[in-house]
Protein backbone atom coordinates (compact mmCIF):
# COMPACT_ATOMS: atom_id res chain seq x y z
CA UNK A 1 0.00 0.00 0.00
CA UNK A 2 1.51 3.13 -1.09
CA UNK A 3 1.64 5.78 1.65
CA UNK A 4 0.64 9.12 1.36
CA UNK A 5 3.27 12.01 1.28
CA UNK A 6 2.97 14.04 4.49
CA UNK A 7 3.26 17.10 1.79
CA UNK A 8 -0.04 16.28 0.51
CA UNK A 9 -1.47 16.70 3.75
CA UNK A 10 0.18 19.62 4.64
CA UNK A 11 -0.67 21.72 1.15
CA UNK A 12 -4.17 20.47 1.45
CA UNK A 13 -4.60 21.83 5.36
CA UNK A 14 -3.39 25.14 3.62
CA UNK A 15 -5.45 25.23 0.80
CA UNK A 16 -8.27 24.38 3.11
CA UNK A 17 -7.44 26.89 5.70
CA UNK A 18 -7.30 29.88 3.05
CA UNK A 19 -10.69 29.06 1.51
CA UNK A 20 -12.20 29.18 5.78
CA UNK A 21 -10.08 32.48 6.15
CA UNK A 22 -10.86 33.91 2.88
CA UNK A 23 -14.68 32.63 2.09
CA UNK A 24 -15.71 33.80 5.84
CA UNK A 25 -18.03 36.58 5.83
CA UNK A 26 -16.78 38.72 8.88
CA UNK A 27 -19.73 40.98 10.33
CA UNK A 28 -19.03 44.28 9.48
CA UNK A 29 -19.34 46.51 12.99
CA UNK A 30 -22.61 47.85 13.29
CA UNK A 31 -24.54 45.29 11.28
CA UNK A 32 -26.03 43.72 14.11
CA UNK A 33 -27.99 46.55 15.38
CA UNK A 34 -29.97 49.61 13.64
CA UNK A 35 -28.74 52.86 15.21
CA UNK A 36 -30.88 55.85 15.82
CA UNK A 37 -28.95 58.36 16.34
CA UNK A 38 -26.75 56.86 18.91
CA UNK A 39 -29.32 54.44 20.68
CA UNK A 40 -28.67 50.60 19.75
CA UNK A 41 -31.58 48.19 18.99
CA UNK A 42 -30.59 44.80 18.81
CA UNK A 43 -31.71 43.19 15.22
CA UNK A 44 -33.71 41.88 14.30
CA UNK A 45 -36.04 45.04 15.04
CA UNK A 46 -39.61 45.35 14.59
CA UNK A 47 -42.43 48.00 13.72
CA UNK A 48 -45.25 48.24 15.76
CA UNK A 49 -48.47 49.83 14.62
CA UNK A 50 -49.57 51.72 17.81
CA UNK A 51 -52.60 53.79 16.61
CA UNK A 52 -53.68 55.63 13.55
CA UNK A 53 -55.53 59.43 12.58
CA UNK A 54 -54.50 59.83 16.56
CA UNK A 55 -55.17 63.47 17.45
CA UNK A 56 -54.03 64.46 21.35
CA UNK A 57 -50.93 62.03 22.28
CA UNK A 58 -49.65 62.08 25.56
CA UNK A 59 -45.95 60.28 25.39
CA UNK A 60 -43.88 59.97 28.60
CA UNK A 61 -40.50 58.24 29.63
CA UNK A 62 -39.34 56.26 32.86
CA UNK A 63 -36.08 58.26 33.30
CA UNK A 64 -36.08 60.83 30.77
CA UNK A 65 -36.46 61.40 26.36
CA UNK A 66 -35.13 62.98 23.47
CA UNK A 67 -36.72 64.11 20.71
CA UNK A 68 -35.73 64.70 17.19
CA UNK A 69 -37.58 66.60 14.04
CA UNK A 70 -36.08 64.28 11.08
CA UNK A 71 -35.88 65.29 7.68
CA UNK A 72 -32.36 64.64 5.84
CA UNK A 73 -31.18 66.07 9.46
CA UNK A 74 -31.93 65.43 13.15
CA UNK A 75 -32.86 68.45 14.60
CA UNK A 76 -32.89 68.15 18.79
CA UNK A 77 -36.62 69.63 19.92
CA UNK A 78 -36.19 68.83 23.62
CA UNK A 79 -33.22 67.41 25.74
CA UNK A 80 -34.06 65.22 28.82
CA UNK A 81 -37.69 65.85 28.85
CA UNK A 82 -40.09 63.55 31.38
CA UNK A 83 -43.17 64.55 29.15
CA UNK A 84 -45.11 65.49 25.95
CA UNK A 85 -48.11 66.19 24.55
CA UNK A 86 -48.50 66.41 20.79
CA UNK A 87 -52.10 67.94 19.43
CA UNK A 88 -52.63 66.22 16.12
CA UNK A 89 -55.78 68.11 14.88
CA UNK A 90 -55.88 68.85 11.40
CA UNK A 91 -57.60 71.88 11.81
CA UNK A 92 -55.44 74.67 12.96
CA UNK A 93 -55.05 75.66 16.36
CA UNK A 94 -57.05 78.98 17.06
CA UNK A 95 -56.29 79.57 20.89
CA UNK A 96 -54.34 78.52 23.10
CA UNK A 97 -54.01 79.04 27.72
CA UNK A 98 -51.56 80.76 29.92
CA UNK A 99 -51.43 80.77 34.00
CA UNK A 100 -50.99 84.20 35.71
CA UNK A 101 -49.63 83.45 38.85
CA UNK A 102 -48.47 87.35 40.09
CA UNK A 103 -48.57 90.88 39.17
CA UNK A 104 -46.56 94.05 40.06
CA UNK A 105 -45.87 97.35 39.12
CA UNK A 106 -42.45 96.56 40.28
CA UNK A 107 -40.07 94.91 37.57
CA UNK A 108 -37.49 93.47 39.53
CA UNK A 109 -40.17 91.48 42.34
CA UNK A 110 -41.62 90.49 38.73
CA UNK A 111 -38.51 89.09 37.47
CA UNK A 112 -37.35 87.67 40.95
CA UNK A 113 -40.90 85.66 41.22
CA UNK A 114 -40.46 84.71 37.71
CA UNK A 115 -36.95 83.01 38.42
CA UNK A 116 -37.82 81.30 41.75
CA UNK A 117 -40.72 80.06 39.80
CA UNK A 118 -38.16 78.92 37.10
CA UNK A 119 -36.36 77.04 39.15
CA UNK A 120 -38.69 75.21 41.65
CA UNK A 121 -40.99 74.17 38.63
CA UNK A 122 -38.59 73.80 35.80
CA UNK A 123 -41.27 75.48 33.24
CA UNK A 124 -41.22 78.22 30.56
CA UNK A 125 -41.86 81.34 32.93
CA UNK A 126 -41.96 85.05 31.54
CA UNK A 127 -43.00 88.15 32.20
CA UNK A 128 -44.80 91.06 30.20
CA UNK A 129 -45.80 94.11 30.61
CA UNK A 130 -49.61 95.62 30.28
CA UNK A 131 -49.62 98.79 28.29
CA UNK A 132 -53.13 99.43 27.68
CA UNK A 133 -55.85 101.52 29.85
CA UNK A 134 -56.01 101.16 33.82
CA UNK A 135 -53.75 98.19 33.82
CA UNK A 136 -50.64 100.19 31.73
CA UNK A 137 -47.52 99.53 33.74
CA UNK A 138 -48.00 96.60 35.63
CA UNK A 139 -46.05 93.65 35.12
CA UNK A 140 -47.73 90.08 35.41
CA UNK A 141 -45.61 86.88 35.66
CA UNK A 142 -46.83 84.10 33.16
CA UNK A 143 -46.43 80.77 33.05
CA UNK A 144 -47.68 78.49 29.73
CA UNK A 145 -48.65 77.68 27.01
CA UNK A 146 -51.14 75.39 27.14
CA UNK A 147 -53.03 73.83 23.71
CA UNK A 148 -56.00 73.66 25.93
CA UNK A 149 -58.08 74.96 29.40
CA UNK A 150 -57.93 71.32 31.17
CA UNK A 151 -53.97 71.57 30.66
CA UNK A 152 -53.77 74.60 32.33
CA UNK A 153 -55.86 73.06 35.14
CA UNK A 154 -54.22 70.50 34.99
CA UNK A 155 -50.82 71.98 35.57
CA UNK A 156 -52.30 74.25 38.26
CA UNK A 157 -52.27 71.38 40.72
CA UNK A 158 -48.94 71.26 40.33
CA UNK A 159 -48.68 74.94 41.48
CA UNK A 160 -50.71 74.36 44.22
CA UNK A 161 -48.70 71.77 45.52
CA UNK A 162 -45.63 74.24 46.10
CA UNK A 163 -47.84 76.51 47.94
CA UNK A 164 -49.12 78.90 44.75
CA UNK A 165 -53.00 79.24 45.09
CA UNK A 166 -53.77 82.79 43.73
CA UNK A 167 -53.84 82.19 40.01
CA UNK A 168 -55.92 82.93 36.79
CA UNK A 169 -56.19 80.93 33.79
CA UNK A 170 -56.40 83.78 30.61
CA UNK A 171 -56.92 82.75 26.75
CA UNK A 172 -54.93 84.23 23.65
CA UNK A 173 -55.89 83.75 20.28
CA UNK A 174 -53.54 81.74 17.81
CA UNK A 175 -52.76 84.04 14.89
CA UNK A 176 -52.96 82.63 11.35
CA UNK A 177 -49.19 82.59 10.73
CA UNK A 178 -48.96 80.66 13.55
CA UNK A 179 -51.53 78.14 12.87
CA UNK A 180 -50.10 74.51 12.10
CA UNK A 181 -51.74 71.16 12.03
CA UNK A 182 -49.37 69.64 14.55
CA UNK A 183 -47.99 71.31 17.69
CA UNK A 184 -45.97 69.53 20.30
CA UNK A 185 -45.86 70.74 23.70
CA UNK A 186 -42.40 70.43 26.07
CA UNK A 187 -41.74 71.85 29.09
CA UNK A 188 -44.94 74.56 28.85
CA UNK A 189 -43.83 75.76 25.68
CA UNK A 190 -46.28 75.43 23.00
CA UNK A 191 -44.18 74.76 19.28
CA UNK A 192 -45.91 74.88 16.04
CA UNK A 193 -44.51 71.86 13.45
CA UNK A 194 -45.14 71.21 9.83
CA UNK A 195 -47.32 68.37 8.33
CA UNK A 196 -44.48 66.65 6.83
CA UNK A 197 -42.67 66.24 10.34
CA UNK A 198 -41.14 63.18 11.73
CA UNK A 199 -40.72 62.75 15.50
CA UNK A 200 -38.18 60.30 16.92
CA UNK A 201 -39.01 60.09 20.85
CA UNK A 202 -35.65 57.95 22.22
CA UNK A 203 -34.98 57.14 26.05
CA UNK A 204 -32.38 59.00 27.39
CA UNK A 205 -30.92 55.71 28.75
CA UNK A 206 -31.17 52.07 27.09
CA UNK A 207 -32.88 50.65 29.58
CA UNK A 208 -35.57 53.25 30.13
CA UNK A 209 -39.26 53.01 29.08
CA UNK A 210 -41.36 55.05 27.06
CA UNK A 211 -45.52 55.44 28.21
CA UNK A 212 -48.21 55.38 26.09
CA UNK A 213 -52.00 55.12 26.90
CA UNK A 214 -50.75 53.85 30.35
CA UNK A 215 -48.92 51.03 29.25
CA UNK A 216 -44.62 50.75 28.71
CA UNK A 217 -42.76 49.95 25.51
CA UNK A 218 -39.09 49.24 25.02
CA UNK A 219 -37.12 50.93 22.46
CA UNK A 220 -38.27 54.32 20.46
CA UNK A 221 -41.38 55.71 19.02
CA UNK A 222 -41.58 57.10 15.52
CA UNK A 223 -44.32 59.93 14.76
CA UNK A 224 -45.51 61.24 11.59
CA UNK A 225 -47.87 62.23 9.30
CA UNK A 226 -49.85 60.17 6.25
CA UNK A 227 -52.82 60.27 4.51
CA UNK A 228 -54.89 58.40 7.55
CA UNK A 229 -53.80 61.00 9.80
CA UNK A 230 -51.16 61.08 12.93
CA UNK A 231 -49.88 57.85 13.44
CA UNK A 232 -47.58 56.53 16.06
CA UNK A 233 -44.96 53.80 15.61
CA UNK A 234 -42.81 51.94 18.36
CA UNK A 235 -39.40 50.01 17.16
CA UNK A 236 -37.89 47.62 18.87
CA UNK A 237 -35.96 44.16 19.25
CA UNK A 238 -37.61 41.42 18.05
CA UNK A 239 -36.90 39.32 21.95
CA UNK A 240 -37.91 42.46 23.41
CA UNK A 241 -41.78 42.35 21.72
CA UNK A 242 -42.13 39.19 22.35
CA UNK A 243 -41.57 39.74 26.27
CA UNK A 244 -44.29 42.05 25.96
CA UNK A 245 -46.31 40.11 23.77
CA UNK A 246 -46.42 36.60 24.58
CA UNK A 247 -47.65 37.12 28.57
CA UNK A 248 -50.64 39.36 27.22
CA UNK A 249 -51.47 36.43 24.73
CA UNK A 250 -51.32 33.48 27.86
CA UNK A 251 -51.01 34.70 31.21
CA UNK A 252 -48.24 33.07 33.34
CA UNK A 253 -50.34 33.76 36.32
CA UNK A 254 -53.54 32.53 35.13
CA UNK A 255 -51.44 29.15 33.05
CA UNK A 256 -47.89 28.76 34.35
CA UNK A 257 -47.23 25.88 32.00
CA UNK A 258 -43.68 26.39 30.83
CA UNK A 259 -43.65 24.05 27.98
CA UNK A 260 -46.75 26.06 26.46
CA UNK A 261 -45.21 29.16 27.14
CA UNK A 262 -42.10 28.17 24.91
CA UNK A 263 -44.61 27.26 22.69
CA UNK A 264 -46.63 30.38 22.35
CA UNK A 265 -43.08 32.19 21.99
CA UNK A 266 -41.99 30.17 19.00
CA UNK A 267 -45.86 30.85 17.58
CA UNK A 268 -45.21 34.75 17.99
CA UNK A 269 -41.82 35.18 17.03
CA UNK A 270 -42.65 32.93 13.47
CA UNK A 271 -45.95 35.07 13.55
CA UNK A 272 -43.97 38.22 13.66
CA UNK A 273 -41.25 37.30 10.94
CA UNK A 274 -43.58 36.52 8.32
CA UNK A 275 -46.19 39.49 8.19
CA UNK A 276 -43.44 42.24 9.14
CA UNK A 277 -44.49 44.76 6.56
CA UNK A 278 -47.85 43.23 5.58
CA UNK A 279 -50.72 45.45 7.82
CA UNK A 280 -48.95 48.92 7.57
CA UNK A 281 -50.88 51.77 9.03
CA UNK A 282 -53.47 49.76 10.55
CA UNK A 283 -55.20 50.61 13.44
CA UNK A 284 -54.64 48.85 16.88
CA UNK A 285 -57.03 46.25 18.04
CA UNK A 286 -57.05 45.13 21.19
CA UNK A 287 -54.20 45.12 24.05
CA UNK A 288 -51.51 43.81 20.96
CA UNK A 289 -50.28 46.14 18.48
CA UNK A 290 -50.06 45.50 14.57
CA UNK A 291 -47.16 44.55 13.15
CA UNK A 292 -45.88 46.80 9.84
Amino acid sequence: MKKTPIKFFKYTFIIFLSVVILGWAPVEFGDEKDFFHGFAIEKPTIKIGLGVNLSNIDIRSSSGMKIYEVDSNYRLVADDVAEVLIKGNREKLTEKFLIQVAQTRDREKAEKIAEELRAEMDSRVYVRENTEGEISGIYQVELGDFPTREDALSFIKKLNQIGIKDTWIFREEVTEEESKPLWILVNDELKSLSEQTVLYFIPSHPQSYLCFKGRDYRGIFVLKTTHRGIVLINILNLEDYLKAVVPSELSPYTYAELEAHKAQAVAARTYAIRNRGRHRLSITRGCVPNIL
